[in-house]
This record gives C-alpha cells, sequence and structure tokens, in this order.
C-alpha cells in the first residue's frame, strides 16, 4: 500500500515537473515569437521608410530640374547632385532627361550612368545613347513591388504611351511593341538599333534569375 502511495506521488510530481517545463517551453516560444514579430515589423518600416527617403529624393531631383529647364539652365554639362546636395556617395551623374508613363502615374529623372547607389534613387541609363536620339536607350530601375520606380511596368500594355523629355525639354513618344521576360544574363535586348528606341529593365522579385523588359519605339 505505501508502495502505491509513493509511485503515485512520485507521479504527481513528475507530472508537476513536466507541467512546469512545458509552461516555461511554451512562455519561451511565445516570447521568442513576439521577439521575431516585432523585429520583422521594425525591418519592414525601416525598410519602406528607406525606399520613401530615396524616391523622395528623386522627386526633389526631378523639380530641380524642371526649375533648371524653366529658367534656361544648361545642366548637359553640369553634375546635377549639386542641385540636391547629394553626397550619400561619390558617385558623379548627369541628369540627362526625364521618362514619364502617365499610365502608370511613373515620372523620374533619368540619370546618365548607373551604380548600386545611383540605382536607389533614380532610373539610370545603363547602355545606348543619351535621350530621343538615334539607338537604343536601355533605362534600368528597381523593382520594390510598390508603385515606385519599375515595380509596375509589368502592367503596362501593347501600345501604351512612353514619353522621353531631353535635357532641353524636348520631348518624343514612344509606344510599346513588346513586353516580357528574360534570363538575368541575357543581354539581347540591349542591341543597339538603328532607329530611336527605348528599352525598359527591371527585376523579377518572384524570380532572381529573371528580368522584366519593356521595349517601345517611335511610330514614323
Amino acid at each position: 500500500m505505501n508502495q502505491i502511495l509513493i509511485n503515485r506521488n512520485s507521479n504527481l510530481d513528475i507530472n508537476k515537473v513536466n507541467k512546469s517545463k512545458n509552461r516555461f517551453r511554451f512562455h519561451f516560444i511565445f516570447i521568442l515569437s513576439i521577439f521575431f514579430l516585432l523585429s520583422l515589423i521594425i525591418y519592414i518600416f525601416y525598410n519602406n521608410k528607406q525606399i520613401m527617403q530615396k524616391n523622395n529624393i528623386s522627386k526633389r531631383m526631378l523639380d530641380n530640374f524642371e526649375i533648371s529647364r524653366l529658367y534656361g539652365m544648361k545642366n548637359s554639362t553640369t553634375n546635377n547632385s549639386s542641385f540636391l546636395q547629394y553626397d550619400e556617395n561619390s558617385d558623379n551623374f548627369d541628369i540627362i532627361g526625364i521618362i514619364k508613363i502617365d499610365n502608370l502615374n511613373l515620372n523620374y529623372p533619368i540619370l546618365s550612368n548607373y551604380s548600386n547607389n545611383l540605382l536607389k534613387i533614380a532610373p539610370c541609363r545603363i547602355s545606348g545613347p543619351f535621350p530621343n536620339e538615334v539607338g537604343n536607350l536601355c533605362i534600368a530601375a528597381h523593382n520594390y513591388n510598390n508603385s515606385t520606380y519599375f515595380s509596375n511596368i509589368d502592367l503596362l500594355k501593347i501600345n501604351d504611351k512612353i514619353t522621353i523629355y531631353d535635357s532641353n525639354g524636348n520631348f518624343l513618344d514612344y509606344y510599346i511593341y513588346k513586353t516580357y521576360e528574360s534570363n538575368y544574363n541575357d543581354l539581347s535586348c540591349m542591341e543597339n538599333t538603328n532607329y530611336r528606341e527605348i528599352t525598359l529593365i527591371t527585376c523579377n522579385n518572384l524570380n532572381s534569375n529573371k528580368r522584366i523588359i519593356v521595349k517601345a519605339k517611335e511610330r514614323s
């Protein structure tokens, strides 16, 4: 009888210990989950804040560029970072034009060259002539899966219009004739042409090996 009571008490003690361990494990997992959730929220908030700050830089650059044109300032030989006092990096660049797509409410300056830092603030010319010259002007920008930069160019359709302004304020309308995805190492979209063409390039965030390509040309 005593043995039975001892065994019963031992089992009760073991159950208490197991419940205590399970409670501790649950609390630990719960606190850890809260920590990771808060960390994720902070990261997303910070990342979105950084994107919007860069986007605001691009908008201020566009405003300054348009003011310089309004007052007849020649900026084609001027480093336009001086308009903004943009000193996050040492990249030298000019604002060589503007890209405007009404269907996407897209309106950005085009930078003369590209780097990781420059791509964070505006669409960049990665190859080809200057705006509205004969040839294939290739412009790259980030895809942040929101309404900024080239995030929505995959929504463009055949015959949609893209307007390109040069540094003197002259503009030309280009009409989309092809949209597709290519492998990240496929450079055929950048081949030069003997007519005025633009090629928009951005990442496919669902597949890092793919790029979204939009090609448009002037109508004769």
